[in-house]
């Protein structure tokens, strides 16, 4: 493993910084749903973005920082220590999936009470908090329920939902 990302180093570094602007770009996205739909409650809206923001927060130290310290330094002089880092990179799932489950349902709540035209995106919104839930009870040492797996799917309903919004956001600017 340690082997990996000294090998990999410049592409793991790059990924780390790419995969960061793509979770700040994923707060504006967040801001501008639910600011699309017009919260009536500003609750809702502070729990969706306050949760992203903390979901953000998750990936950059339980993720992007671990994969950056071993492909910097940690494995290539400390190459013993490379799967216990990479480990908590997995275990950072649950930790990730739970706010990320309260902003996704703040922003299907909010979505489902302002009635929205597009009531499909808003049941896309409910089942991506429901999967993210699910991904937050994730502890199993192996199986559908370990952090490894749930990674996958976390990251994968992650990105369906934003192809989802680039859609209804399209949509939207079409009609306006």
């Amino acid at each position: 493993m340690a082997a990996y990302f000294t090998d990999h180093r410049t592409a793991v570094l790059v990924g780390v910084v790419l995969v960061g602007v793509a979770f700040l770009a994923f707060l504006d996205v967040v801001h501008r749903q639910v600011g699309g739909w017009a919260v009536a409650d500003d609750r809702l809206a502070r729990l969706a973005q306050s949760s992203a923001v903390l979901a953000v927060a998750v990936v950059l130290i339980g993720l992007l920082l671990p994969y950056a310290g071993l492909a910097y330094v940690v494995g290539a002089e400390s190459p013993a220590s490379a799967k216990g880092i990479f480990s908590l990179t997995l275990v950072s799932t649950p930790l990730l999936a739970l706010p990320l489950a309260a902003a996704f349902a703040a922003m299907a709540w909010a979505g489902h009470r302002r009635g929205v035209d597009r009531r499909w995106f808003v049941v896309v919104t409910a089942v991506a908090a429901l999967l993210f839930a699910w991904g937050a009870c994730s502890f199993q040492a192996s199986g559908p329920m370990s952090p490894d797996v749930q990674q996958q799917v976390v990251f994968q309903t992650l990105v369906i939902w934003l192809v989802c919004a680039g859609i209804a956001g399209r949509r939207r600017a079409a009609v306006a």
